[in-house]
């Protein structure tokens, strides 16, 4: 019996490990060390602890198709979206039908990468009209790091977007 449960619990452990993200690799969390990461998490989680923002409760594929109808013009950048709670990378896709695609890099975006840090209950909020997209940059619950330059061009179309 005992075998029985050594063995369960070494198949659960060896499981997870083989199914683990790639850029979290071996037993654990790493974060990633991008500017402004830990203060948007800690916003993030507050704002969903005190009920600022939902917590998703609509289902992601609803919620990706309605961001894609609002957010018309992406900038000519690659842009890559970092989930702060869920620890998951996507890419702004541009597409009409869909925000967010599959991230398809081999390696985490690097620091001169455009990644908006956030979380899909935070866009959520936003088209429910809990908070407005200034706002959430305001309470630091979108960030946006990159070069200045793009920064400055992606906060633009998400202010003139949503």
């Amino acid at each position: 019996m005992k075998l029985k449960f050594t063995l369960f619990f070494a198949a659960l452990l060896l499981s997870s490990v083989s199914t683990a993200c790639n850029f979290h690799g071996g037993f654990g969390i790493q974060l990633p060390s991008h500017a402004g990461l830990l203060t948007t998490l800690s916003n993030v989680a507050l704002a969903e602890k005190h009920g600022t923002i939902s917590t998703r409760d609509k289902p992601e594929t609803i919620l990706n198709w309605q961001l894609a109808q609002k957010a018309k013009n992406k900038p000519d950048i690659d842009i890559t979206f970092y989930q702060v709670l869920q620890g998951h990378y996507s890419t702004i896709s541009g597409h009409s039908f869909r925000f967010f695609d599959n991230y398809q890099r081999e390696t985490a975006p690097v620091e001169e990468d455009v990644i908006i840090l956030s979380e899909f209950s935070v866009f959520g909020s936003i088209l429910e009209g809990q908070l407005s997209m200034h706002e959430a940059m305001k309470l630091e619950l979108v960030t946006i790091t990159g070069s200045e330059i793009a920064k400055d061009q992606v906060k633009l179309w998400l202010l003139d977007s949503f």
